[in-house]
């Protein structure tokens, strides 16, 4: 029988000393025995202690905000190609979604009725109702791509925003905040002779 005075690299479990090699044996087959349990548990736990959880990882990051931004910042360095995909794919799919909720069928496109931009670099996502920037930062509505992740994960209404390219927008935005109308109508892209 093990115990910690013959043996000091044995854990004990359920009243019993193991070995550490066999402790893990026996918690990796505990754990595929009783998989559904531990996960409701686990997930009772968490929701009556979020509230502490939050406030214990403030703190933390408070406390540690040197580390963890500069170990942040290795990451992304080392990662840039990743997030730069993956903030592309994220954009197309909100774009498609908005797009999709307003009505469009076929390619992501300007949804003024006289323009025709299909490039995906010009297009961005206009709020109907204007005003997008005061709720942004009275903290209604997000904005970057927390704001994509949100139309993805259905969190934010798609129908409140409409496909425009970045000329249409610009324009829309003149015309609301001077009350002048414009024409502008897209002719595809130019190269320089």
């Amino acid at each position: 029988m093990l115990n910690d005075a013959n043996w000091t690299s044995s854990r004990k479990i359920k009243h019993d000393y193991v070995c550490r090699s066999c402790g893990k044996v026996y918690l990796r087959s505990y754990y595929t025995d009783n998989k559904e349990e531990i996960k409701i548990t686990n997930s009772e736990y968490y929701k009556e202690h979020i509230e502490k959880g939050r406030a214990d990882r403030k703190v933390y990051r408070a406390a540690n905000r040197e580390q963890l931004n500069s170990q942040t910042k290795i990451w992304r360095e080392s990662h840039r190609e990743e997030i730069k995909t993956y903030y592309w794919t994220l954009r197309e799919l909100a774009l498609k979604i908005v797009f999709e909720a307003n009505g469009g069928t076929g390619d992501i496109r300007c949804m003024m009725d006289d323009c025709g931009c299909d490039a995906l670099h010009l297009l961005e996502l206009d709020y109907k109702n204007g005003g997008h920037t005061k709720l942004t930062k009275e903290g209604k509505l997000p904005r970057g791509s927390q704001l994509y992740r949100e139309i993805k994960d259905g969190k934010v209404e798609p129908s409140l925003f409409r496909v425009l390219c970045k000329p249409h927008n610009w324009l829309t935005f003149i015309e609301k905040k001077f009350s002048v109308d414009f024409a502008l109508k897209f002719i595809g892209f130019v190269t320089p002779p």
